[in-house]
């Protein structure tokens, strides 16, 4: 569970440093944790000596449709999920992270940790991404105080953490530092900066802000959600 304070880093929970030193592997995982060292398809690509990437074998069957590249020291994981068109991931920066929880739904996705080292974008289980999904865990250049140019304004802390069961709509750029809490929607086209956010929140516009909170979502149209909730109501009147 992520909430509006987390302010750590996450990578730690995810990489086996050993294993990342020892050279440049892509291992495939199932749901029993069973692991299978491959070659890397033509749209998977490592940078630098070692690097690591794990995928779910039922994700790697869409390989067409996901581009990675891995650079040195660097650590990516995606789990068990649907890809519809494409899910880019420039994992390039030195010990840098990127990991995609289960059962998340991608439309078309840029995850681009390019610049600064050791920065990462975790994304929890059960997100639905839409189409033109941009995340930007640092700015990529430079902006400094001109009377002391060793004063950078815009250096990243950690980089970009999203909850579990969250809903990203269409053409949203999410940027550094930024928390979004669990059980929340971002609507189309915002830009999510970094700011306290709450869960079970509505989060839209440019820059985002929260404009509704104690909500949630689901994936099923609104009639059959309706339907289904009134079922279940029904269900414990009766029990």
């Amino acid at each position: 569970m992520m909430t509006e304070n987390d302010d750590t880093k996450l990578a730690g929970r995810f990489r086996d440093e050993d294993r990342i030193a020892s050279g440049r592997h892509l291992i495939l995982f199932d749901d029993a944790g069973n692991e299978e060292m491959v070659r890397p398809s033509s749209k998977i690509h490592f940078r630098g000596d070692c690097g690591l990437i794990r995928i779910h074998q039922s994700t790697y069957r869409r390989s067409d449709k996901i581009r990675v590249i891995c650079g040195d020291r660097s650590y990516v994981e995606i789990n068990r999920g649907v890809v519809n068109f494409l899910l880019s991931v420039e994992c390039e920066a030195p010990g840098s992270t990127v990991v995609i929880g289960r059962n998340a739904t991608v439309m078309t996705a840029r995850i681009r940790v390019t610049a600064e080292p050791d920065l990462e974008c975790i994304i929890g289980s059960g997100a639905l991404i839409s189409a033109n999904v941009n995340f930007r865990p640092s700015d990529g250049h430079t902006i400094f105080d001109i009377n002391n140019p060793l004063n950078v304004l815009n250096e990243p802390l950690r980089g970009i953490h999203v909850g579990n069961h969250v809903w990203i709509g269409a053409d949203v750029t999410i940027l550094k530092d930024v928390t979004i809490p669990d059980d929340c929607v971002i609507g189309r086209g915002s830009l999510v900066t970094c700011r306290p956010y709450e869960t079970h929140s509505i989060i839209a516009g440019v820059p985002a802000r929260t404009i509704r909170t104690g909500v949630s979502w689901s994936h099923k149209h609104i009639g059959d959600h309706r339907r289904e909730y009134l079922a279940r109501a029904a269900g414990k009147a009766e029990g």
